[in-house]
């Protein structure tokens, strides 16, 4: 009798997903659509037929690390830099460190399932599932998860609101991590779109700049290049370790408060998948900025380091 049930119970749950595919499969082709996948855990699911379990630690407690690429002819931008990132925000959970050979070869694989050329890919770890409450239960299995995005990068500026929302130092967070906990970055966000702007520029809690919501930010002034330090509690992000690699200015990490921008030539923002962007105002205070010399030169230098980086990445898989 058992034996009859455990079939029956086989059976439903694989009708279920071959139910689930077929359906997205049926609509994608009434509709002239394309499938679009998923790596969970190096098993490539349709997005629509996606499923997490609602115990699982990334979704309940935001405990869990993510990566954002560029891809560029479906390779990656940067990935050393990333992985390196990646792998000290798992040593920072207490997670054990990814295998980023295998890490590769399961994004390999969605690319070439998605043909994906440029655009975003989207590297995601939690603990798994454990634990009802804040302390994980056990030895978990983490969750990886793999996304190919569309690619969002820009050529126009935008404008900053400076934020109310302040940045907890290291003491209270892992900062050299892009942790899944990203709650006051959406409410500088949603502040910043409330008030107009585009983005939102914040500050550590002594009142310097940090960084921009989205991504790092840096300005010109009097033929230097100025950056926050780290010690503001700002992501050090993979485009501003570039950037810092191959400026042709002098670059100063410094740690001044929003008023020194008044007196910026430019001022941009960084982003991994959105590039160098112009910064062109910072409201309430009314500053306003042209797009410069300086950040166009950056944008074509950055360009270049792309083609460079993505060709020395490919003669590395040979």
């Amino acid at each position: 009798m058992q034996a009859e049930l455990y079939k029956t119970r086989l059976f439903l749950y694989f009708f279920h997903r071959q139910a689930c595919d077929f359906s997205t499969y049926f609509l994608c082709f009434l509709y002239g659509g394309t499938v679009h996948y998923t790596s969970i855990n190096s098993r490539l699911i349709s997005s629509e037929a996606t499923q997490i379990a609602i115990s699982e630690r990334g979704f309940r407690y935001g405990d869990g690390v993510f990566e954002t690429i560029l891809l560029r002819s479906g390779l990656p931008y940067l990935w050393d830099g990333h992985m390196a990132r990646l792998q000290a925000g798992l040593t920072a959970l207490r997670l054990p460190p990814v295998d980023t050979v295998r890490l590769w070869q399961d994004s390999a694989a969605l690319i070439a399932k998605n043909q994906i050329e440029d655009g975003i890919l989207r590297l995601c770890i939690s603990r798994g599932q454990g634990g009802q409450g804040y302390l994980p239960a056990g030895k978990s299995t983490p969750l990886i998860v793999i996304e190919c995005l569309p690619g969002s990068e820009e050529t126009g500026g935008i404008t900053l609101w400076l934020s109310q929302i302040c940045l907890a130092p290291a003491s209270c967070r892992p900062t050299q991590a892009k942790t899944m906990q990203g709650l006051p970055y959406t409410l500088a966000r949603l502040e910043a779109s409330e008030a107009g702007a585009d983005d939102a520029l914040m500050c550590a809690l002594d009142g310097t700049v940090a960084e921009a919501a989205s991504g790092n930010v840096f300005w010109v002034q009097d033929g230097r290049l100025y950056a926050p330090v780290l010690a503001t509690g700002c992501l050090p992000g993979t485009t501003r370790a570039a950037i810092m690699r191959f400026s042709p200015l002098p670059i100063q990490e410094v740690s001044l408060e929003p008023e020194a921008l008044e007196q910026a030539d430019e001022v941009f923002m960084t982003n991994a998948g959105r590039g160098i962007v112009p910064v062109l105002g910072l409201q309430p205070l009314g500053y306003r900025w042209e797009v410069g010399p300086v950040t166009q030169k950056l944008q074509a230098e950055r360009e270049e380091d792309i083609r460079n980086d993505v060709a020395r990445f490919r003669s590395s898989l040979v």
